[in-house]
């Protein structure tokens, strides 16, 4: 038996007298994967020994694993694959998941199969919170937030919704591959009766892949009571 170390995987021996079935390669590196771009790898399932043995079940570990097929049965000297298919998260950095396979052999340990990769974000937000101080109630407040598109695909969206659209608005600008968001807060539409709040503007992609980007807004307004502060 042969471990791989980090992985918490052991292979079983090609021995002729293995008590049980064997994976060739149990553990793979995807490398760099986008989100939600799937990615399948097959792997290859032996039964070396004098007798049949059956896969039972494929259990991966979450659902962003799905595991197929052909062969449940494996006689002796019989090969079948099983095919993995990886669903990446939306976040970016490591990711490590894992599938068991459990068989009918006496005294097997479920066989495992590893999948690792480096999930990239192929949509970027440059900030996912804007903050408005001292918010004139005759002026307001302008900012902008990019969305990088680091797909190398159009980038579409949906029109930009708003929270409070009274007086918080985005316009979609396009800047290069991506796009700019300039965000406006008009001052002399804040309510009355608050002098700080928090909203939200929220963009959805159509393409490349859908997604939701939301940025939270905060602002604080200068009470109408008070004057404005010369510097």
């Amino acid at each position: 038996m042969g471990c791989l170390i980090g992985l918490g995987i052991c292979t079983l021996s090609l021995a002729a007298d293995s008590a049980g079935l064997v994976v060739l390669a149990p553990a793979r590196d995807l490398g760099l994967v986008r989100p939600g771009v799937k990615q399948t790898e097959v792997f290859m399932v032996r039964n070396p020994g004098p007798e049949p043995i059956r896969i039972l079940d494929l259990r991966p570990e979450c659902g962003c694993l799905a595991a197929q097929t052909s062969l449940w049965r494996l006689a002796p000297g019989a090969s079948t694959e099983v095919q993995v298919t990886f669903t990446p998260p939306d976040q970016e950095g490591p990711v490590s998941k894992g599938l068991a396979i459990m068989t009918d052999a006496p005294g097997q340990e479920p066989l495992r199969l590893a999948l690792k990769a480096q999930v990239v974000a192929d949509l970027l937000l440059s900030v996912n919170a804007v903050d408005f101080p001292d918010v004139s109630r005759t002026a307001g407040g302008l900012a902008e937030v990019s969305l990088d598109n680091r797909s190398g695909e159009p980038l579409r969206i949906q029109p930009v919704r708003s929270s409070a659209p009274a007086y918080l608005t985005a316009e979609a600008v396009p800047q290069g591959q991506g796009l700019r968001l300039r965000l406006r807060l008009d001052g002399a539409r804040l309510p009355q009766t608050r002098n700080q709040g928090l909203d939200w503007v929220e963009v959805q992609t159509t393409e490349p892949r859908s997604a939701i980007f939301r940025i939270q807004v905060q602002w604080t307004a200068i009470p109408l009571n008070l004057p404005l502060h010369s510097h």
